[in-house]
């Protein structure tokens, strides 16, 4: 037993080791910054640099040895990205090669290209091509998600929204909360998803078809559709109101389990049923494992945008660092006031956009409806990720900065080297007391809060100063 955890600590910490190590060779590695407002790269252009591509509309044809970052109306990228790219736009398309991982938001975004690392999507529509190719993970969330025929993802996938569709082949997991789940096409390992019920008012699916989904090929009707083209290497594990064999037309090789899950969820369990799968234990070991795995990750995620922080903006976040040492109680106040007006702006844009395309709509006679829609909600969409991203990361990496840069004047007052070490230690600690049951909530949400109005503060100090004094 002894041996055991042994070797299970060692590898935590070899894994760790080489996560710090990754970390702070990124940090050291700093290069300059090419900002470019006319929109266009040329296909003979080879850009040695992290860019920033901006304008109207952007066509990026040519090569970009570094990190791209661009926002436009229309974005299409065709060329080579030596790096990542972080990118949003009411519509955009990927038909060329990302080297590094692709940050996307926007309302109809198309990949037909190859991404060597992984997609992190948010918005309205998103559709993998007959040519578009993953070699890493899939994380999605919004109205649809469509993998075409003869795309692939080589890892898993990790999405949310209203439909999937699923024509393509995923080398791994398939993870998934849905209203409507289509599969088609292939699935290395299992399938994991908690499904819409099947409506029993047939002119529901009908009526979704009218509704102005930029991109979208078809909606489909809520509920599971395994067909008969279909490939699951692992196990199709559903959880939903009613049981759904009838839309499940294959046996997976790892079988079929339905886990009941009730409309209203009014108790913390449910009736499991299982076909042709052998039953699965569940202990404390598990539940443990799942605990633990949720506060590594948490950190991991941290240390990640931590990283990218001290290398983007350590200024910016040194400062904000300050405030929140400076003005603490301001700075749970504000975060409070922030969030509060956030999110009520944030469902006043929603209501907004909706009744203009609607007035709209009926003047042009639905002509321009979907345009309004399309522009508005990618809009929406984009400044609520941004919004809800700074408060729920950027506020706690504030706080990370704060507890490591004091633990570590504690140790050495005129400390004046790398700040990723006191990040690097503030994340760990805050990491482990968000850990602790009950505990861990009310150190989250005065994190956040706190954070949050730090963020703020600096923000408008920087507004009233911007301009020059008369």
């Amino acid at each position: 037993m002894k041996s055991v955890s042994r070797t299970l600590w060692n590898r935590l910490l070899l894994a760790l080791g080489l996560v710090f190590v990754l970390a702070v060779g990124s940090v050291q590695t700093v290069r300059a910054l090419e900002v470019n407002k006319s929109g266009t790269v040329a296909a003979d252009e080879v850009i040695n640099d992290d860019l920033v591509l901006t304008d109207t509309n952007v066509n990026m044809a040519g090569t970009v040895n570094g990190t791209l970052i661009t926002g436009a109306t229309y974005v299409t990228i065709g060329g080579t990205v030596n790096g990542d790219v972080i990118t949003g736009g009411s519509s955009v398309t990927i038909t060329g090669v990302v080297k590094g991982n692709l940050i996307v938001a926007g309302g109809s975004v198309t990949i037909n290209g190859t991404v060597e690392n992984s997609v992190f999507f948010a918005g309205s529509s998103l559709i993998l091509g007959p040519n578009a190719k993953v070699n890493g993970n899939l994380y999605a969330a919004g109205f649809s998600m469509e993998l075409q025929s003869g795309s692939s993802i080589d890892r898993d996938v990790e999405a949310a929204g209203y439909q999937i569709l699923l024509d393509g082949t995923v080398g791994r997991d398939v993870n998934a909360a849905a209203g409507a789940l289509e599969v088609s096409g292939s699935v290395g390992r299992n399938i994991t998803v908690e499904i819409g019920e099947p409506s029993k008012d047939s002119n529901q699916a009908t009526a979704m078809q009218f509704l102005p989904y930029p991109q979208v090929t078809r909606i489909l009707p809520p509920g599971l559709s395994i067909t008969s083209t279909a490939q699951i290497g692992g196990k199709l594990d559903y959880s939903s109101a009613v049981e759904q064999a009838a839309g499940i037309n294959i046996t997976p090789a790892g079988g079929v389990q339905y886990h009941y899950r009730a409309a209203q969820n009014n108790s913390s369990s449910g009736t499991i049923i299982e076909i042709n799968a052998a039953p699965r234990a569940w202990s404390f070991a598990a539940f443990f494992l799942e605990y633990v795995f949720a506060a590594v990750r948490e950190f991991l995620t941290l240390l990640l945008l931590g990283a990218l922080a001290v290398w983007l903006c350590p200024k910016l976040l040194s400062r904000t660092a300050g405030t929140l040492r400076d003005k603490p109680l301001p700075s749970l106040g504000w975060g409070f006031l922030v969030l509060l007006v956030g999110m009520v702006a944030l469902v006043l844009a929603i209501i907004t956009v909706l009744l203009l395309g609607l007035a709209i709509g009926v003047v042009t006679l639905f002509g321009l409806m979907g345009v309004v829609f399309g522009i508005g909600f990618s809009a929406i969409g984009l400044s609520g990720a941004v919004f809800l991203a700074l408060a729920q990361f950027g506020s706690k990496l504030v706080v990370a900065m704060l507890i490591g840069d004091v633990l570590f004047r504690l140790i050495r007052k005129d400390y004046s080297a790398s700040m990723f070490w006191p990040l690097l230690v503030g994340i760990f600690l805050l990491t482990m007391m968000n850990a602790i049951p009950f505990l861990g909530i009310l150190v989250s949400v005065f994190a956040i809060l706190s954070g949050s109005g730090a963020i703020w503060l600096v923000f408008r100090d920087w507004w009233i100063n911007r301009k020059p004094a008369a």
